[in-house]
């Protein structure tokens, strides 16, 4: 494994000294899934509920830890409200031992995580079911050269009776330039990015930005991609006044790109 991971930097050195910006984000994320062992971590992410009152937003994010092995489950409690949104319960579980990581070790911990985050689930009355509107999945190809928009958009509507679709929207995300902590660059393969997200009413052809990074957030530190992995409004709801962007947040690990998630209120 040390070997495989010198390799990987001598080469991530290599193309930094070559490229720059997007293009070197490219080769890194070319060159980072050159190895089934040097995956980097692909969290997965599972959205509890809502609050009866639509204010909170539970969900949780699962996987094996980058480099460690470990299967983790974390779970997190969105004021949906807040400006901007902001974490206000969150609990973290992860399986820690020698062994090679299994299944049965994820079900385990996810059982567990479940179990201690619970009580605050229960006290914010965060079990209103989410509705999946659209979605970006881990098989659609991304088009890191952004010749496509593959992950950086996505048409969507609230759903109808009988199969209809309510309103016609284009949910896009776009990159944007942030202060860098130097911390950043002594792993980082390029200068980390923040991102705009743009919501477009495709009936009346009107544009308006519905997010904006101003900074970097301590837990999504050194971002280097992001993409549009999905948008959720409450079951049985026949408008997006409560809908949801899930992001996808990538960053560099030990042993290839992390991803973790964000989510955004995308009320028009």
């Amino acid at each position: 494994m040390s070997d495989a991971l010198d390799k990987f930097k001598n080469a991530l050195n290599q193309c930094r000294t070559r490229f720059s910006g997007r293009a070197f984000i490219v080769m890194a994320l070319t060159l980072s899934a050159l190895s089934p062992s040097m995956a980097g971590d692909y969290s997965q992410a599972n959205i509890i509920g809502y609050s009866s009152n639509f204010r909170f937003l539970a969900f949780e994010e699962f996987g094996i830890e980058d480099g460690s092995g470990f299967a983790y489950s974390n779970y997190y409690l969105i004021d949906l409200q807040a400006e901007p949104v902001k974490i206000v319960e969150q609990t973290e579980h992860k399986f820690d031992r020698e062994d090679d990581p299994s299944i049965e070790d994820l079900v385990l911990i996810r059982t567990q995580a479940r179990e201690k985050a619970q009580s605050w689930i229960e006290k914010a009355n965060a079990l209103w079911p989410a509705q999946l509107l659209a979605y970006n999945g881990d098989g659609v190809p991304k088009n890191y050269e952004l010749k496509s928009d593959a992950g950086l958009k996505l048409r969507f509507g609230a759903p109808g009776y009988n199969g209809a679709v309510i309103g016609d929207y284009t949910l896009s995300l776009g990159f944007t330039e942030v202060q860098t902590p130097n911390s950043c660059m002594e792993w980082n393969v390029s200068k980390p990015l923040g991102f705009v997200l743009s919501l477009t009413d495709n009936d009346y052809e009107k544009t308006r930005d519905v997010y904006r990074t101003h900074g970097l957030p301590a837990e999504y530190t050194c971002p280097l991609n992001f993409t549009i992995s999905g948008i959720y409004a409450p079951f049985e709801s026949y408008d997006i006044s409560n809908a949801i962007a899930l992001i996808s947040i990538y960053s560099q690990g030990f042993e290839g790109l992390d991803r973790r998630f964000m989510v955004v209120p995308i009320a028009p």
